[in-house]
């Protein structure tokens, strides 16, 4: 995917395009990681991120892969900053 430099680069770029927006609104926050090559769309509503975790946003779930823990998140970009 790239190195943490970079995916966290992705991250505040597109947190900085899309703060305070509601879950629809930030659907194009998981488009930029895709098209940075920090995230990958599995479906329209999978993204895996770093190749670490995956987050559901039509319901604001998550699966982190290594661990296998599952659960929701709140806000999507606080969800990135505190697990990738």
């Amino acid at each position: 995917m790239g190195d943490e430099g970079e995916f966290w680069n992705a991250v505040n770029e597109a947190s900085r395009k899309h703060k305070g927006k509601n879950l629809e609104e930030q659907w194009p926050i998981l488009d930029e990681l895709v098209r940075s090559g920090q995230a990958k769309e599995l479906t329209h509503y999978q993204y895996r991120i770093d190749g670490k975790f995956d987050v559901y946003p039509a319901n604001k779930r998550f699966h982190i892969l290594s661990t296998g823990k599952r659960g929701r998140y709140k806000d999507l970009i606080l969800f990135l900053k505190l697990n990738a």
